[in-house]
């Protein structure tokens, strides 16, 4: 991550990374570099605080060091700090300008318009502070007893859970809004926006349906969650270590509420397997009704070679295509028949619900399926 730096010695602000200004730092002993993400604001002597347009300060520490080394020549420096950036930014040998070193793939028109997204040698994560890593990503197993439980009869033997996130400053997902719903009864448990924890990039509006009116009108009203840990904890309330929760594509929902639950039905997982079982059971017969061709006829057809390319292809197709049938909008439609995220964006209740009709579907499904076999056996 590139982060803006003045240093007070340069006639124009430059772009540098933070390594950059640490490795002078190193050479220079009079001069000390705070990251202002990491750091944050500081009043202690000898430090400095990052400015309103999120650049780092760099300040003499003129008690650690000696008279004669506090007064470098301000032209030296900015020499030694050009050199250093521009021997950081020029392009490895034998890469090309619009190369992406960071990422794999290949481009598909052979054309680009602007330079490659990284031209770094080595991918260096984002640092996080200790702070900052408990805040964001410090995961809570579910708790077998909780000072917010009432009594035991408010846990729920099953729930369905849905989630809807925005983008933070540094592109992490951040849950902006919560639904809970008993799996039994279809009572809506929890349902709120919540309010972020960090500054946003933006809120995903196009696909969470959340908007910054909603989200302050929410918070004017008292009825908006303050917080990932306090939403955890409002759906805590109804969740024990023995509860069912069911969700559709729900590992991003459990990441954002820094959450982690033994039991887990996933909507989506049960769709993908039931579809792999059903095609290698289509697959199964096609083999068999062939196999019972050719021994009919006394031996392969003229075509048994190119009905094998035209099975590959089929399968080909199938398996590129069998990731769309997988969202929930398409399964809704295709098992419910229902019609959903019609809208701007999608909703999270209605998610919710379509996720337990969805898994309650294939329930029904296999008592009808094990009634069917124990007629038969009788």
């Amino acid at each position: 991550m590139r982060h803006p730096i003045d240093f007070r010695v340069c006639k124009k602000p430059i772009a540098a990374t933070v390594s950059v200004a640490q490795n002078l730092a190193d050479t220079l002993p009079n001069v000390r570099v705070f990251d202002a993400a990491v750091s944050g604001s500081t009043g202690s002597k000898g430090r400095s605080a990052p400015r309103k347009n999120g650049s780092t300060r760099v300040k003499s520490c003129s008690d650690n060091t000696s008279e004669s080394s506090a007064r470098l020549s301000t032209k030296a420096i900015g020499k030694q700090i050009a050199q250093d950036i521009n021997e950081h930014m020029k392009e490895p040998q034998g890469q090309s300008k619009f190369g992406c070193n960071w990422h794999s793939g290949e481009i598909k028109n052979k054309h680009v318009s602007q330079p490659g997204c990284m031209h770094e040698n080595e991918h260096l994560p984002r640092e996080f502070s200790l702070k900052e890593m408990t805040l964001r990503f410090q995961c809570y197993n579910t708790p077998r007893a909780h000072e917010h439980f009432r009594s035991p009869k408010h846990i729920r033997s099953a729930v369905a859970l849905d989630c809807e996130m925005g983008t933070a400053f540094d592109n992490e997902p951040q849950l902006v809004r919560v639904t809970l719903i008993d799996y039994f009864t279809a009572e809506v448990l929890v349902n709120n926006l919540v309010w972020p924890d960090v500054n946003m990039a933006h809120l995903n509006t196009q696909y969470s349906g959340v908007t910054w009116p909603q989200l302050k009108q929410a918070q004017r009203d008292g009825i908006c969650i303050m917080g990932t840990g306090i939403a955890r904890l409002q759906i805590l309330k109804y969740i024990g270590p023995q509860t069912i929760v069911v969700v559709h594509g729900g590992g991003s929902d459990l990441s954002a509420l820094n959450w982690i639950h033994p039991i887990i039905v996933d909507s989506h997982l049960v769709e993908a397997a039931y579809q792999k079982a059903k095609q290698e059971q289509e697959e199964a017969d096609r083999e068999s009704a062939e196999a019972e061709r050719q021994w009919l006829e006394g031996g392969p057809g003229p075509s048994a070679d190119a009905g094998k390319v035209d099975e590959r292809k089929e399968k080909k197709k199938q398996q590129s295509s069998q990731r769309g049938k997988l969202t929930l909008k398409s399964l809704a439609q295709e098992r419910l028949g229902r019609q959903i995220q019609t809208g701007r964006g999608h909703d999270s209740l209605e998610d919710a619900m379509a996720a337990r009709d969805l898994v309650h579907w294939h329930v029904l499904r296999l008592l009808e399926q094990a009634m069917e076999d124990a007629a038969g056996d009788v």
